[in-house]
């Protein structure tokens, strides 16, 4: 079946499913998988369906392995609207992946692009004088095509990174933030109460050094914990020839600074529930904290050049055109900010 026989079979079987018109076929030369763009007429990529070769004899028993779909429709990262915490976050991930998608589909075009160029040259027989100028282009050119692969290949594992650490972090957008702080907080405080027993406990077992097995089981002992439980902090610590204590002072350090820093953002989120949103007037700006979604925003009257826009860019603003504002999350950085650029508009905050 021809490359576009393809196309017209899925076009028709699977654009009515994906909502959008099909663009293009692109087949992965190293798996029996194909790339099925979809997007609008213009080009513009809607989603990429993954579909597998379950038989191997043709586009009629490839079967959907993966879909990726962005609606048409989706709004951007800065018009989020108030739709619940968790389906933004979903969206993002979603959109975080339909664009690793299309980086793959894009590497593998590339990449098969690259190896058609070279396929005509013998490898290892001289090339003649009339064909050597010929050879050398067309290697050139593959050698580019390449490149762009590798580049499409990394912008792929960098936009799958983003979208698997959608949701790792508490965010303050999350309305359970506070909740979340504070079990991580006990997580903390439980952590350091465990690194001093252990520690006294191994002064007291006659700080046995890494390879004393015995010394180090009495330790284990002596805080009532299973057989074994400490072997791999014994092994942690042989690995980096430690023979101080388990647990030495850059530890405890380090987690008193994280605990202060989650401290400090549970007083800053319960100062901010108690908020009430505010708006005042700067000149040609209307400067909104909404507290309802986390962001500050800025309403600016008539219509602005691209340096205005370039401005409010560079200080991190996203245009909202469901809140016909420019916005950030509402924090201390949001509002100094948001001071930065109306002193650069030419108003005083």
């Amino acid at each position: 079946m021809t490359q576009n026989s393809i196309e017209r079979f899925h076009n028709a079987r699977l654009a009515p499913i994906v909502g959008a018109d099909f663009i293009r076929v692109e087949a992965d030369p190293e798996s029996d998988e194909l790339f099925l763009v979809f997007g609008a007429p213009s080009g513009k990529v809607f989603g990429v369906a993954v579909l597998r070769d379950d038989e191997g004899n043709g586009a009629g028993s490839l079967s959907p392995a993966t879909l990726w779909d962005t609606p048409p429709d989706d709004p951007r990262d800065g018009d989020r609207p108030a739709n619940g915490y968790a389906s933004k976050q979903q969206a993002r991930r979603e959109r975080l992946e339909s664009a690793a998608a299309r980086a793959r589909a894009k590497q593998a075009e590339y990449a098969q692009y690259a190896e058609a160029l070279v396929r005509g040259i013998p490898p290892g027989k001289p090339a003649l004088v009339a064909t050597q100028e010929r050879y050398r282009r067309l290697i050139e050119k593959s050698q580019r095509a390449m490149a762009r692969a590798d580049a499409a290949g990394k912008r792929a594992e960098e936009l799958q990174h983003r979208a698997d650490a959608v949701g790792r972090h508490v965010s303050n957008d999350n309305p359970d933030a506070i909740e979340l702080l504070r079990a991580r907080l006990a997580q903390l405080e439980a952590w350091h109460s465990y690194a001093k027993s252990v520690n006294a406990a191994w002064r007291n077992e006659g700080r046995p050094r890494t390879n004393d097995i015995e010394g180090w089981g009495r330790v284990t002992a002596r805080m009532g914990l299973p057989e074994g439980a400490l072997e791999r902090l014994r092994l942690d610590l042989a690995t980096r020839g430690t023979e101080t204590r388990p647990f030495d002072a850059s530890a405890f350090a380090s987690h008193r600074t994280t605990a202060r820093r989650i401290e400090a953002r549970i007083l800053g989120l319960e100062a901010a529930a108690d908020a009430v949103t505010s708006e005042r007037q700067v000149g040609h700006v209307r400067v909104i904290e909404n507290v309802e979604l986390r962001r500050i925003q800025l309403v600016l009257e008539g219509t602005r050049d691209e340096e205005t826009r370039s401005t409010l860019r560079q200080a991190g603003f996203l245009w909202a055109p469901s809140a016909g504002a420019w916005q950030r999350p509402l924090n201390a950085s949001g509002r100094a900010a948001a001071d930065a650029v109306l002193v650069s508009l030419g108003e005083r905050p």
